[in-house]
């Protein structure tokens, strides 16, 4: 999938890990769409993207896992992907 970020919202902290909004534009279907990603589900996912700004474009990895899509690698849109822990 392929995004262009609109808004990357402030980190927001809880008890036990940090969650920050997305707001970004589905390029592959031209829609914007928004997602909530947390520290802990695949951390280099979400330090890249928290750091994002308005304009930057990326391509996404997804995996279904326990019937939810997944972001478990993403990369500058025409770059190598940053590598999944494991």
């Amino acid at each position: 999938m392929k995004i262009e970020i609109i808004n990357v919202g402030d980190v927001q902290k809880k008890d036990k890990y940090s969650v920050v909004e997305l707001v970004y534009k589905n390029i592959d279907k031209d829609k914007t769409e928004t997602k909530k990603l947390m520290d802990f589900s695949y951390p280099p996912v979400y330090n890249t993207l928290r750091k994002s700004s308005k304009g930057d474009k990326f391509d996404i990895k997804l995996v279904k896992e326990d019937g939810y899509w997944q972001w478990t690698e993403c990369s500058v849109a025409g770059s190598d992907p940053m590598p999944t822990p494991s």
